[in-house]
């Protein structure tokens, strides 16, 4: 399944992330702009992503279901991603598991969360150079076309120290509904409401 769509830019396709190729793309974006890897200064200035994934476990979350990528066609080179990480793989990562445990027990619109069908945003991240070109936009728009029959609702968090984050999700229909702690860090537990 390759669902190609292109987006107002030039030479950037917005699709599936389904061959190995373009997990180890995501992966190097990931890696690129962990927060650990850049100075205060870029991360204040550019932002940064902060759950750390092995390949392993990206290429695990295509077999459930596969991320959306952004890619400039150019040079074949993924240049965005939004990951798509299922309640079934709970276990398999500290930080997205405390999130989970979180959202659970949560409600939303009279809702309790747990009883809800939620996908989350296990990170997105665009890559310097392409910001501010509403690839975010592009990523999330396609992001519900693929998944809003099937999910009510997409859920992440933000870092709140990461300010450039949370606005481009807000732009993105996201809403704040709650706020975590975790390792000292504080967090906005954010939704999309699909319905």
């Amino acid at each position: 399944m390759n669902n190609n769509n292109n987006n107002n830019n030039n030479n950037i396709s917005i699709s599936l992330a389904i061959t190995d190729d373009d997990i180890k793309g995501i992966y190097e974006l990931h890696t690129l702009n962990l927060k650990q890897n850049l100075s205060q200064e870029e991360r204040k200035k550019e932002g940064f992503v902060t759950a750390q994934y092995q390949l392993q476990l990206l290429t695990l979350m295509k077999d459930y279901n596969p991320s959306i990528i952004a890619k400039d066609m150019n040079n074949n080179k993924v240049i965005g991603y939004a990951l798509v990480y299922e309640k079934k793989l709970y276990g398999r990562h500290v930080l997205l598991d405390d999130l989970i445990d979180t959202i659970d027990k949560l409600t939303y619109n009279g809702n309790n969360l747990c009883n809800c069908n939620y996908l989350i945003v296990g990170q997105l991240c665009v890559a310097k150079g392409y910001r501010g070109l509403g690839i975010v936009e592009d990523l999330y728009n396609y992001y519900k076309e693929i998944y809003s029959k099937n999910y009510e609702y997409l859920i992440t968090d933000v870092a709140r120290d990461n300010p450039r984050s949370l606005k481009a999700h807000m732009k993105s229909n996201f809403q704040i509904i709650h706020t975590i702690s975790f390792d000292d860090n504080i967090f906005d537990v954010i939704l999309w409401d699909w319905r």
